[in-house]
């Protein structure tokens, strides 16, 4: 649990963040790679990693305080010919939080979430770059493949329940540009990033797990 930075603060320290990420990347890469032709998995990965935080209000000693969950999106490290992300959930330490929620009331268990996310369809190098502007212009995201991975759900307040485990493998992730003047642009809108993305999970049965994201640090 946190509370949030100032607006100017955590507007600095985001810039400062992404740039530092960006020339990082750069330098990594090298010309070898940069010369290497663009794969649309590969941009689509590269367009959702970062470090994200999703609002939240745990009640702890009788009274709201606010807080941020932390979910993680990062190039998988293994070993592969297609990229793929890794997705995670920082589990959450409200031992004295006798309850969590979200700003429309629902409540908000601690997760713990290790999945693995592939964009389906071929990817063709010639038209990458075309493609993925395409796409993002017309479905404002895109839509991933869940691989492998669980989910972990506990109630807050009730460490005495047992934790439910859910199989997202054979899922769907979407990460969406969350639009001006919808509910969730108004949840965020204490936050100044450079991307807001709502997150959406469903497991084969159609379950469904979404967040409101924002960015916070490039990874």
């Amino acid at each position: 649990m946190e509370l949030p930075a100032t607006r100017r603060r955590a507007a600095r320290n985001t810039r400062t963040s992404l740039a530092l990420g960006v020339l990082c990347a750069a330098f990594a890469a090298g010309p070898a790679a940069a010369q290497a032709p663009p794969d649309l998995r590969g941009l689509a990965v590269n367009w959702v990693r970062g470090q994200y935080k999703s609002p939240l209000i745990c009640e702890i000693e009788g009274q709201p305080v606010r807080g941020l969950r932390h979910v993680l999106a990062t190039p998988s490290p293994q070993r592969t010919r297609i990229p793929m992300v890794r997705l995670a959930f920082v589990e959450m330490e409200v031992d004295k939080a006798t309850r969590c929620f979200d700003d429309l009331g629902q409540p908000a268990p601690n997760l713990q979430v290790h999945l693995e996310l592939r964009l389906p369809g071929r990817a063709r190098s010639d038209s990458a770059v075309r493609e993925f502007k395409t796409r993002l212009r017309r479905d404002r995201g895109f839509r991933f493949d869940i691989v492998s991975g669980k989910i972990r759900k506990q109630v807050v307040g009730a460490p005495e329940l047992a934790p439910s485990v859910l199989d997202f493998s054979g899922g769907r992730a979407r990460f969406e540009r969350i639009q001006p003047g919808t509910d969730a642009a108004r949840l965020l809108s204490d936050f100044d990033s450079p991307r807001k993305l709502q997150l959406t999970l469903t497991d084969r049965d159609g379950h469904t797990l979404a967040l409101p994201l924002f960015l916070s640090e490039l990874r």
